[in-house]
């Protein structure tokens, strides 16, 4: 049996229920970030052998879990930025046509648009 603080990649069974679990430490690069503890995940089952294939399965995952943790969000291009703003125009558009909303609304969005365009990098930065 193994020990109370394994987590050395078998599954682990609670002394006293017999249930197994997957546990994982948190990897030394990624405890700054996650806090330094243990991630824990019943099984729920106490056949050994269905856990050994459902821990090999909750192995993976984890690993993909760390790599994206491991990952800095990357800029998105230029070309990328204008085809999702012209998805969110068109569902905003969809949206105004059902249910326009009050007057001053849109009165307000062309004063912040007037304003933007008479400052000198406005729409730049807009």
């Amino acid at each position: 049996m193994l020990h109370r603080g394994s987590t050395d990649g078998a599954p682990y069974k609670h002394p006293r229920t017999g249930v197994y679990y997957f546990r994982q430490r948190v990897p030394t690069d990624l405890r700054r970030l996650l806090g330094d503890k243990i991630v824990s995940r019943s099984f729920r089952t106490k056949d050994k052998e269905q856990a050994k294939l459902r821990n090999a399965v909750e192995v993976q995952k984890q690993a993909m879990i760390w790599e994206r943790h491991r990952k800095q969000p990357e800029p998105l291009p230029h070309a990328q930025i204008v085809a999702l703003s012209g998805f969110l125009s068109r569902d905003l558009m969809a949206t105004l046509e059902l249910e326009p909303g009050e007057a001053s609304m849109g009165q307000a969005a062309l004063k912040l648009l007037d304003r933007v365009a008479d400052a000198s990098d406005g729409l730049a930065k807009w």
